[in-house]
C-alpha cells in the first residue's frame, strides 16, 4: 500500500523538509526540480498519481490527481472550465 498525505500542506512540508533553500541568500528562487521531487517520493513508497488525501489538486513533473483547486489558486482563463467539473471550491 502507497503512503499518502493528509492534504497539501502535508506535502509542500515534505519538500521543504527534503530540499531545503540553501542557508546563503541567492539572487534566484530556490525550487528544487521536479524530477529530483518524484523520484524521492518513489523512493519513499508514494503513488504519484494519488499523493492527497483531501483531493486537492497537485501537479509533480506530470503527475497529477486532477483533483479540485481553491478558486484564488486558478489562473481565471481556467475557472469556468473547472467550475464546470466541479473541480473548484471557495475558501471558509
Amino acid at each position: 500500500m502507497s503512503k499518502i498525505f493528509d492534504n497539501k500542506v502535508e506535502l509542500d512540508k515534505w519538500i521543504d523538509e527534503r530540499f531545503p533553500a540553501p542557508k546563503e541568500w541567492a539572487w534566484e528562487m530556490h525550487e528544487p526540480s521536479q524530477e529530483a521531487i518524484a523520484a524521492k517520493l518513489v523512493e519513499e513508497g508514494y503513488d504519484l498519481d494519488n499523493l492527497l488525501a483531501d483531493g486537492h489538486d497537485y501537479e509533480i513533473n506530470g503527475h497529477t490527481n486532477n483533483g479540485w483547486a481553491y478558486r484564488d489558486e486558478i489562473a481565471a482563463e481556467f475557472i469556468e472550465e473547472l467550475e464546470r467539473q466541479g473541480r473548484v471550491r471557495e475558501r471558509d
